[in-house]
């Protein structure tokens, strides 16, 4: 083998040798940089897991609370509803019971009424032919009107301009958060 020969076999074999030790860094750098992106693709995915768990928790609690909500709403409106059922049965059985007994209830309603000035007893078209003088037997200053009162049942007291509305429904009215009240403590007890 001739001088030139062994030179640029000599030449060749050393930039083979590094050729190879960089192939050899390269090949190890690219595997570090490969086990460093695993690594923080790793620690990435496990923040953006712990997000997403985080904001799936947050959904799934404001979903239960609007259930939770929606919930007491439909109970609350079917006690409501049951309520003024209730109520509305109770003045329904009012307006139709026995004649005697529904002109008693009414001579009871009147006796509870302080009546101090004088003035006159107006009933509806239909309560009117129910009603006797006797009915005012005990308050002075009442008559019994002949004009007929634009009600269902009861009956409204005149004093001049002045009118008392003691009819069944004004009087359910009024006191409908009365018997509200009590129809819910039934209902809760």
């Amino acid at each position: 083998m001739s001088g030139l020969e062994k030179i640029t076999e000599h030449i060749i074999n050393k930039a083979q040798t590094q050729a190879n030790e960089i192939i050899v860094t390269a090949e190890r750098k690219a595997g570090e940089i490969k086990a460093d992106t695993e690594e923080k693709a790793a620690k990435m995915k496990a923040e953006h897991d712990e997000l997403l768990k985080n904001e799936c928790d947050k959904i799934l609690q404001m979903a239960q609370s609007a259930a939770r909500q929606q919930k007491r709403q439909a109970i609350l409106k079917a006690k409501s509803d049951v309520i003024a059922q209730i109520i509305n049965d109770a003045k329904n059985s009012i307006k139709n019971m026995d004649k005697k007994e529904y002109v008693a209830l009414l001579k009871t309603l009147l006796n509870n009424i302080d009546i101090s000035d004088e003035g006159e007893l107006l009933f509806s078209k239909e309560d009117r032919p129910l009603i006797t003088e006797d009915f005012i037997t005990g308050k002075s200053g009442l008559k019994i009107s002949d004009e007929y009162a634009d009600i269902d049942a009861g009956f409204i007291i005149r004093y001049g301009k002045i009118e008392q509305n003691c009819s069944i429904d004004s009087i359910f009215e009024e006191k409908y958060n009365l018997l509200s009240d009590k129809v819910n403590e039934f209902l809760n007890s």
